[in-house]
């Protein structure tokens, strides 16, 4: 399941950025796999400039790199971290 972190965008803009991410994944990656988790939090560079960026954790999926390649069309800083297990609540 991608979970894809937003950090340092604010209302409304982090809504489009969200629908950005939705779109660029539409086809890519199952909609119902997709976990969309925001961060209302203030990120900065360290001369004070805001610098938002997109994180995307996933397990290694077949749709990976095809998934990279969609949200880097988005511009704003992407990070991807694979994680060795995730495990569902759902049984």
């Amino acid at each position: 399941m991608p979970n894809i972190e937003l950090f340092g965008f604010s209302d409304p803009f982090d809504k489009e950025v969200r629908k950005r991410v939705i779109k660029a994944l539409k086809g890519v990656v199952p909609e119902k796999d997709i976990v969309i988790t925001e961060h209302n939090v203030k990120v900065t560079n360290v001369r004070g400039r805001l610098a938002p960026f997109i994180r995307l954790t996933t397990t290694p999926i077949p749709e990976l790199n095809q998934a990279v390649e969609a949200l880097k069309d988005i511009p704003f800083d992407l990070e991807v971290m694979l994680l060795q297990q995730f495990h569902s609540a759902k049984k």
